[in-house]
């Protein structure tokens, strides 16, 4: 019965070892295809891509506007990011707030100068009948804003108030400092028209 017990554990511990531990081959292969396509897009979309860059580069300049030459940056950088964040809610939170600003910059474009793709003329025609053009902007730029908060993780708000304080604190000291040169400025003119009374008594 021991020499049972004993060959079962042996074969468990076994078993325990034939496990493959986690690979990071299959990320790393993603991650430089990734890099890969990204550099081809790029490529393309400068003209240097062939038959079949001209193709990309006509279809993404078409969806995405001005904006295409953001695309290869923008989608190595959410892939790599999502690979090195798996399981991660905030990692996919901040990547559909990544998407999200893409399509901002392209209804921006397309409201100043027409340029922003199918995207933005899509987006543009739902927002500029619904609040105005100006209402757009004001949506739009704030929108940008919090995608950029949410993508950085540091808020805007903390560092407009930090220049304030900042501000606040360089205007108390000029303050201080143009109140002590008066007093000074004061002293030094009652000690003189004190030297020049003494000097008429005489």
């Amino acid at each position: 019965m021991a020499a049972k017990s004993r060959r079962k554990k042996s074969t468990r511990q076994a078993r325990t070892k034939k496990k493959p531990e986690p690979s990071f081959i299959k990320d790393e292969i993603v991650i430089w295809m990734t890099l890969a396509a990204s550099i081809l897009i790029l490529l393309s979309i400068f003209g240097a891509g062939g038959i079949v860059g001209q193709a990309v580069s006509g279809f993404l300049t078409d969806v995405f506007g001005t904006t295409a030459y953001i695309v290869p940056f923008m989608l190595f950088g959410i892939v790599a990011f999502l690979v090195s964040n798996k399981d991660n809610f905030k990692a996919y939170f901040r990547a559909f707030a990544a998407v999200l600003l893409m399509v901002l910059l392209c209804t921006f474009f397309q409201l100043i100068s027409r340029s922003g793709g199918i995207i933005g003329k899509v987006t543009a025609g739902i927002l500029t009948p619904a609040i105005g053009i100006a209402g757009t902007y004001v949506v739009v730029v704030i929108l940008v804003i919090i995608c950029l908060v949410v993508i950085t993780g540091k808020s805007a708000l903390k560092s407009v108030k930090s220049q304030g304080n900042k501000a606040y604190d360089r205007a108390r000291d000029d303050a201080a400092r143009r109140r002590k040169a008066a007093q000074e400025r004061r002293r030094e003119q009652q000690s003189a028209k004190g030297a020049k009374r003494r000097d008429h008594h005489v």
